[in-house]
C-alpha cells in the first residue's frame, strides 16, 4: 500500500511528510485485561519479586498489536478516519495517511495541511520526529521521468550492499564471471568472509521486489 500511495502522489504532485515515532512501542499501554510481568533486570534482582508492566516494552508479544490500537485510535481523534480496503491507510478531509509500524507518511496538496495534522498529533500526546520529505520512505524513491514514467530507485540500499561485502572499489564488466561450469574443490580451503552472509540475503531479498525484479532469477 505504500508503494502504491507513493507512486499516486507523484503523478498527483502531492506534498508529503515522513513520521517517525519515538520508542513507539514503549508509548502503548498494555491490552486490556492482560496483566503482565517481568524478572528484575539483570544487576537489580531482589528475591521472590518480580516487576508488573504498566505499559508496553518492545520484546512483547503483544507490543505491535497495542502500538497499533494507541496510533490508530489518535489518528481518528486527529480527524482520520481508516480506510475498509487497508487497516494501515487513513483518511481525513485534507491528509491521506499512511502507517508502517511506527513510521507513517503523510500526503496533501498543501503542505501546510500535513503539518496541523502532525501538529494535531503531537497535541494528543505522541512524541515524534518529523523529516522533511517522504520520498525516500523505506529506502525507496520514486522519480517522474520527462516521458511520463516513473522510476523506482534504491541507490543507498544499493551502496550499502556493495559497501558490505567490499565491493566498494571494484570494476564493473557486463559478466563478471567466467562462462563455464563451475566446480568444486572438495580439497580445498573453505570460504572466508568478514560480512554477514544473512545481511546481505536479506537486503537482496528486499530489494529484488521493489526495484531489482531480474536479480531474483539470479
Amino acid at each position: 500500500m505504500a508503494r502504491k500511495i507513493m507512486t499516486l502522489a507523484v503523478i498527483l504532485g502531492l506534498k508529503s511528510r515522513q513520521v517517525d515515532y519515538t520508542n513507539a512501542f514503549v508509548q502503548a499501554s498494555l491490552l486490556p485485561n492482560k496483566e503482565v510481568y517481568m524478572n528484575y533486570p539483570q544487576g537489580w534482582e531482589k528475591k521472590n519479586k518480580v516487576l508488573k508492566l504498566t505499559s508496553s516494552v518492545y520484546g512483547l508479544s503483544q507490543a505491535p498489536l497495542a502500538w497499533f490500537n494507541k496510533l490508530s485510535q489518535g489518528l481518528k481523534d486527529a480527524g482520520f478516519k481508516p480506510s475498509t480496503l487497508d487497516p494501515c491507510l487513513f483518511f481525513s478531509d485534507d491528509v491521506i495517511c499512511v502507517v508502517y509500524a511506527d513510521d507513517c507518511l503523510m500526503f496533501a496538496r498543501d503542505i501546510n495541511m500535513v503539518d496541523k495534522a502532525i501538529d494535531k498529533m503531537k497535541e494528543l500526546g505522541f512524541q515524534l520526529h518529523v523529516e522533511d520529505d517522504g520520498a525516500g520512505f523505506l529506502g525507496i524513491k520514486l522519480e517522474h521521468q520527462d516521458d511520463g514514467s516513473i522510476e523506482m530507485k534504491q541507490d543507498a540500499l544499493i551502496e550499502r550492499i556493495i559497501e558490505t561485502v567490499g565491493f566498494k572499489n571494484a570494476k564493473g564488466k557486463p559478466t563478471p564471471a567466467e562462462v563455464a561450469e563451475l566446480t568444486v574443490d572438495p580439497l580445498g580451503p573453505g570460504t572466508q568472509e568478514n560480512w554477514f552472509y544473512a545481511l546481505v540475503v536479506g537486503m537482496l531479498i528486499y530489494l529484488a521486489p521493489n526495484s531489482w525484479p531480474d536479480i531474483a532469477m539470479t
